[in-house]
Parts: structure tokens; sequence; C-alpha cells
């Protein structure tokens, strides 16, 4: 797990442990697509995964101290 025999670094910044899973899921698709006759660079692979951001859902906004804010999806939509 990843099921693909090449193994490499990938870097996220999207925080929670979840992450993980999704980066391997987008990764193996990725992969999937390319075997498919789509053509996804490694590179840009961790490009995305690298630049993937989610405004305000929960999001580190000071290092010191560590300050998170968590907005629900509700409270934007209703703005």
């Amino acid at each position: 797990y990843p099921s693909y025999e090449k193994s490499d670094i990938y870097e996220i910044r999207l925080l929670g442990r979840h992450q993980v899973q999704n980066a391997i899921l987008a990764i193996e698709t990725a992969r999937s697509m390319t075997r498919h006759g789509y053509m996804v660079s490694d590179r840009a692979i961790k490009k995305g995964l690298w630049i993937a951001k989610w405004h305000g859902r929960f999001e580190k906004i000071s290092n010191k101290p560590d300050i998170f804010i968590l907005v629900s999806l509700y409270i934007k939509w209703l703005s």
C-alpha cells in the first residue's frame, strides 16, 4: 500500500492523518490514468500534492503559538 512497486517520497501540506490516505488515492489514480493513456508525470503528481490547500477547513495560521482555524463550510456559504 500503495500497490505500485516504485517507492518514492511525496510531500503534502494538508493536515490530518486521513490526508495521507487521500494523497495515496490521488497518486494511485494518477498512475492508473497513465496506464490508460493519459500522461500524468510523477513531477505533476508531486507538484499537485504539494500545492493542494483547503483554505479555512483546518488551517494552521500561526506557528508561535500554534493556532489553527476550523471553519464550517456552511458558515462560508451563509456569509
